[in-house]
């Protein structure tokens, strides 16, 4: 897996037209955006908290029909002039799993989950016609989670930590359509600074539309995120994704 986030973020650098980075220009107009999101998350993975492990394995119908919450508290803000950018992301999900597999006992398990990923953009490649544009992408991502996991008729454990892990990326985003957007991002981090190794990847598709007087976009995508940390007891080794539905407001 570690390979093929690799080679999708290697990509993103082989289909820009030979030629055309010394002819781009940084987009013109600063802009702000604000977005408000839901996404529908299916689970794969394992959870540790102080002696207890539990396996969790979930679609995302699932997830919605057994989590306290799914698709609150999520959002993200990005300013960009003269080429380069700053944004700031934030997913909040309470999950909660019953029947998951802890050795040879089944417990319950319930994960508490907040990710904040904040960093800077830098527009290396552009068309001109607004086609495509190709961003680095640089920053940080804080995770904080709070396991518990209780056996069946038996013991439980509860246990949260918090940590920080730097990531790498690149971003392709641009129009194929009249009022149609696109965005593509693939990043990896973690380099045992706070996970041993975390991916990421995000792609999606907009609709643009006037809204309250503001220029707004509809957007439906696919987002996966992958962490493996450890500290003691304490494991977070997850998969996440699923779809995304959201909107964007440009101000």
């Amino acid at each position: 897996m570690r390979t093929t986030i690799l080679a999708a973020a290697g990509l993103l650098t082989l289909v820009v037209p030979h030629g055309a980075a010394a002819q781009a220009t940084p987009s013109e107009r600063p802009t702000f955006d604000l977005t408000l999101y839901g996404w529908l998350q299916s689970i794969d993975g394992r959870v540790g908290a102080g002696p207890l492990t539990a396996s969790v394995e979930s679609s995302f119908s699932n997830t919605i029909d057994k989590s306290d919450s799914v698709v609150p508290f999520m959002g993200r803000v990005e300013g960009r002039s003269g080429g380069f950018g700053l944004f700031l992301d934030a997913a909040y999900v309470s999950l909660g799993f019953d029947r998951v597999s802890a050795g040879p006992f089944t417990a319950r398990a319930d994960s508490s989950l907040l990710v904040v990923d904040f960093g800077g953009t830098a527009e290396l490649a552009a068309s001109g016609d607004g086609l495509w544009v190709l961003d680095a992408l640089a920053g940080g991502r804080v995770t904080s989670v709070r396991n518990e996991i209780a056996i069946n008729g038996g013991p439980s454990a509860d246990q949260r930590n918090s940590w920080f892990e730097p990531f790498v990326g690149m971003r392709m985003r641009g129009r194929f359509a009249t009022n149609w957007d696109y965005a593509v991002q693939a990043d990896v981090g973690g380099f045992g600074v706070g996970s041993d190794f975390a991916w990421q990847a995000l792609a999606t598709v907009g609709y643009r539309f006037s809204l309250l007087g503001k220029e707004a976009t509809a957007l439906a995508g696919y987002r996966a995120l992958s962490q493996d940390y450890s500290d003691g007891g304490f494991r977070w080794d997850m998969t996440i994704h699923g779809p995304v539905l959201g909107v964007t407001l440009r101000f």
